[in-house]
């Protein structure tokens, strides 16, 4: 019985082979299209304004974990579509009620500075407020209906989203730019676009469920409930997680100027953030193929390795060019301003494809229901890179210097996951 189940996993990854295909396809000609505007946005923003925009992306990312209540990483399990529903109207409601908050409270901060601080940035604070909230809400949402369209395979329709909003993205971007080059120009752009991207998927999933209409409040407060193990672990861990992503840019932000921030944040822009985006499509895939293999046989160990080793085929390829050519790329491509960026870069590659190969299958600590493993696993890390932090101000580090810290720190984070994730793939716990 266990090998038919494990030849009915293999034919069905074999069958997801096609949809796979386009969403990758869907999903790189979308960073294709960020990438070729970036020379461009390099042209017209300085390292000074990516810096404050890294800054403000860095207080939106940790907003952001809370921003679903994690219940958007249930919508996989549930057998019937009534219970994953309710989980993507769980998911989209807490996204909207804390978007709300955060602007209730932004903008009360605002006008306390404004009236007893002397506040000479007031219009700018308030539309990074909105901004920010509106981002907040826009992330609940593009993670809730990602997650639905998943699971109903829809991968043309994710794909489709994906490429429309990487245009809607950077077509703003530049305008506002044009118009006038600042931090506000970047936020909302980024804002809008995600607005666009999230109702999107929305207008796309009306076609895919007969019931496409909020249900009652207390069925949802129902399913919180049933699932209410989601944000008690995932939340921390997440949280941490993303501080610990965000770590660099933490680090220069507060021992270095802002220039090195921007500079840093470029490599983030056109390395981790297109290399993240294609392994969250593999990761799409392994979280169906995965949890159905795993429900059948305690272990998706096959699934596992064979992704594994396809994400590091990509990652090989890709140091291969950053590490001997970096600086020079950036140079010609973004601008000779934007070289020591090209430094970085070559830094920070290995950790970068670490990531690349580790993040996509860390979602088997939730399929296995290990969350409180994982939370463990980024608490550990996240102690030891508090205790790092002040290391480069204390013994006056250059700014490579400091980057070589926190790469070390992501290394060994990412290859203790792995271990632990391939452990529990095998049925290990």
């Amino acid at each position: 019985m266990k090998n038919k189940l494990s030849r009915a996993g293999a034919l069905a990854l074999k069958r997801l082979n096609g949809p796979l295909a386009t969403l990758i396809f869907g999903t790189g000609l979308a960073q294709v299209i960020q990438f070729i505007a970036s020379p461009f946005l390099t042209r017209i923003f300085s390292p000074l304004e990516y810096g404050e925009y890294a800054q403000y992306v860095l207080v939106i990312t940790l907003l952001t974990v809370l921003c679903a209540g994690k219940f958007d990483l249930g919508i996989f399990s549930p057998k019937q579509d009534k219970e994953a529903w309710l989980l993507v109207c769980a998911a989209s409601m807490i996204g909207f009620i804390l978007s709300i908050g955060i602007l209730i409270f932004g903008m009360s901060f605002i006008f306390i500075g404004k009236y007893f601080f002397f506040n000479k940035n007031y219009l700018l604070s308030t539309i990074l407020v909105f901004s920010g909230a509106a981002s907040v809400c826009f992330t609940a949402w593009i993670n809730a209906f990602t997650g639905w369209i998943n699971r109903k395979g829809d991968f043309y329709i994710l794909s489709k989203c994906r490429i429309f909003y990487a245009l809607i993205l950077v077509g703003l971007q530049i305008i506002f730019g044009i118009l006038k080059p600042d931090v506000v120009s970047l936020a909302v752009g980024s804002a809008i676009g995600m607005g666009v991207f999230a109702l999107s998927l929305i207008w796309f999933s009306r076609y895919s469920y007969s019931k496409f209409l909020f249900p009652r409040f207390n069925s949802v407060l129902a399913v919180m409930h049933r699932h209410k193990d989601l944000p008690k672990h995932a939340i921390p861990s997440d949280l941490i997680g993303s501080w610990l992503e965000q770590f660099p840019i933490f680090v220069l932000s507060h021992q270095f100027d802002a220039h090195s921030v921007g500079l840093y944040s470029l490599v983030n822009r056109v390395l981790q953030a297109p290399m993240q985006l294609i392994g969250a499509s593999f990761s799409e895939i392994f979280r169906r193929q995965a949890s159905l293999e795993y429900s059948h046989n305690q272990n998706c160990i096959k699934i596992f390795d064979s992704l594994v080793f396809k994400l590091t085929i990509i990652a090989l390829i890709i140091a291969a060019v950053i590490l001997p050519f970096a600086p020079d790329l950036f140079a010609i491509i973004f601008g000779e301003k934007w070289r020591e960026s090209g430094d970085f870069a070559r830094i920070v590659i290995i950790a970068f494809a670490l990531k690349f190969i580790v993040q996509p299958v860390s979602f088997i600590f939730y399929i296995a229901k290990k969350t409180l493993l994982n939370f463990k696993i980024h608490f550990c890390f996240f102690i030891i890179a508090g205790c790092i932090t002040v290391v480069p101000k204390y013994f006056n580090m250059s700014v490579n210097s400091a980057l070589y810290i926190c790469i070390f720190l992501y290394i060994v984070f990412y290859l203790t996951s792995y271990l632990f994730a391939r452990k529990i793939a095998r049925g290990g716990y």
